[in-house]
């Protein structure tokens, strides 16, 4: 039998609004698309239970998960709604990568929302390289930046410039492939950049594109 509106409402105004939830993601999301069917869409489902629109899309991107994904969902080894909204930044076969490296506990949230940027940026290498890079990033506290440039210039003298820029003892490493730069920094180099970053009157991000395309 199926669950009636007032049911529907007591059940997701209890998961939505709380961080330890009775029922899973995926459970929640069939209980949205339920009232919405009730109620005649999800911007009335967000007037009775007090939610966005937007939250409710997240908890519906569950969803778009492949199925063998989602009975994962189903089971809660993965049940953080951040970590669903990465996984969908993901392609199918990135996702089984980190689906298994979040279920064994070696990736968790904050990995992935640098990751899944990362990926869009680094495209040729694999996930499983990114994500040991990533892991030894931490472990070590290097910092990593990812950039594109045409500069014709091979990479050592580009390292070399950057390394007059913020010391040499700063830039760990600075590898190129196919006009994708990585440049590793440790934290003094991480702290030089903001430095300059401020007195340029720039953010960190607005700074070191401005930085790269002076190379």
């Amino acid at each position: 039998m199926g669950k009636s509106k007032e049911e529907l409402i007591a059940r997701l105004i209890l998961n939505t609004g709380r961080h330890i939830r009775p029922f899973s993601l995926n459970q929640i999301a069939d209980d949205i698309i339920s009232l919405s069917k009730y109620v005649g869409g999800l911007k009335e489902v967000s007037r009775l239970i007090g939610k966005s629109v937007d939250i409710l899309r997240q908890f519906l991107s569950v969803k778009k998960l492949p199925k063998d994904i989602i009975e994962l969902v189903k089971i809660r080894k993965i049940d953080k709604l951040q970590d669903v909204r990465y996984l969908n930044q993901f392609n199918s076969n990135d996702q089984k990568v980190v689906v298994n490296e979040i279920i064994s506990g070696n990736l968790n949230t904050q990995d992935l929302k640098v990751l899944a940027p990362l990926r869009k940026r680094v495209k040729d290498n694999s996930i499983t390289t990114l994500i040991k890079e990533l892991k030894e990033s931490k472990d070590k506290k290097i910092y990593l930046f990812f950039f594109k440039s045409k500069s014709k210039e091979n990479s050592n003298k580009i390292k070399l410039k950057l390394q007059n820029l913020l010391g040499k003892e700063n830039v760990i490493n600075l590898e190129v492939s196919e006009e994708v730069y990585k440049l590793s920094l440790n934290e003094k180099g991480l702290k030089s950049i903001r430095n300059l970053a401020k007195e340029n009157n720039l953010t960190l991000k607005k700074y070191f594109i401005k930085l790269i395309s002076n190379l």
